[in-house]
């Protein structure tokens, strides 16, 4: 038997998003600088008749080859600062930057988000992706609106966004996204933020919209390993494609929550029983 728990305080916007006034984007280069740096010495020696003779002149050749190994190493790095900084990569903070851009064109605004995915729909997690006739779904992630018409759960395709390495010099500003990332620190104050890889970004504005986080219960965290391999939350793409690879090989699952998402998931997974 799997056990799927559901306890979810809001599947959208589940919280009233904060925001912090002043906003400056910026990330700061990823890795030390000093590593990069290569030293190129010639020293010319030669022995003629027992004199020593040592070059004290380098070659324009060889500045130039010192200037190419740096130039091949230099790596492109991210942003340290961002006017408009959105903490959270779901859809309140693309909601919130299509807002910003449509008032301000030029505006740089950086998402950051602990997930590896850009901004996306959560409710087709739950409910038009199960539906999907198509066996590849969990790859394409695409599913049929009410008006019938195909879609990804992505909001926009990549070329939609900015390179976060690129934004701090984007002309006509745009969106980036910084995937993978945590803020772990916040000094409001000084109006910066501190990620998982001790990158500090500095803002203008931010926009925290981190939304809600699924509820584990006790009685499951202490009932042993073998009940804890057999349970999962659901709120993520991840969560969705395990669930998925689960049903076709599970005779039984148990949700527990009876909320929106534990009722869909129901309906869905008794839509695929049935059809199986």
């Amino acid at each position: 038997m799997k056990f799927f728990q559901l306890s979810f305080s809001g599947w959208n916007n589940a919280r009233t998003p904060l925001c912090v006034p002043v906003a400056h984007m910026s990330t700061g280069p990823v890795g030390g600088g000093g590593d990069n740096l290569k030293y190129a010495l010639l020293v010319g020696a030669a022995f003629v008749s027992g004199i020593t003779y040592v070059s004290r002149n380098i070659p324009n050749i060889f500045l130039n080859l010192y200037n190419a190994f740096q130039s091949a190493d230099s790596k492109p790095s991210l942003p340290s600062h961002a006017p408009y900084l959105l903490i959270g990569g779901g859809t309140a903070s693309f909601a919130a930057a299509r807002s910003i851009r449509a008032r301000d064109p030029g505006a740089k605004v950086l998402i950051v988000t602990d997930e590896p995915d850009l901004p996306y729909m959560r409710p087709p997690l739950s409910k038009e992706l199960w539906f999907s006739d198509d066996p590849s779904v969990t790859e394409t992630l695409r599913f049929k609106q009410w008006n019938g018409k195909e879609r990804s759960i992505y909001f926009q395709p990549p070329s939609f966004y900015v390179d976060a390495e690129e934004l701090s010099g984007a002309e006509n500003g745009g969106v980036a996204v910084l995937t993978g990332r945590k803020v772990v620190h916040m000094d409001v104050r000084g109006n910066k933020v501190k990620l998982d890889d001790d990158m500090e970004i500095s803002y203008d504005k931010c926009l925290i919209a981190t939304g809600g986080v699924p509820r584990n219960l006790q009685v499951i965290e202490r009932a042993g390993e073998e009940v804890i391999k057999r349970t999962t939350v659901f709120r993520k793409i991840d969560d969705f494609k395990s669930l998925d690879k689960v049903s076709r090989n599970t005779q039984s699952i148990t949700i527990i929550g009876g909320g929106f998402l534990g009722s869909e998931l129901a309906c869905a997974l008794g839509r695929r029983c049935k059809a199986s």
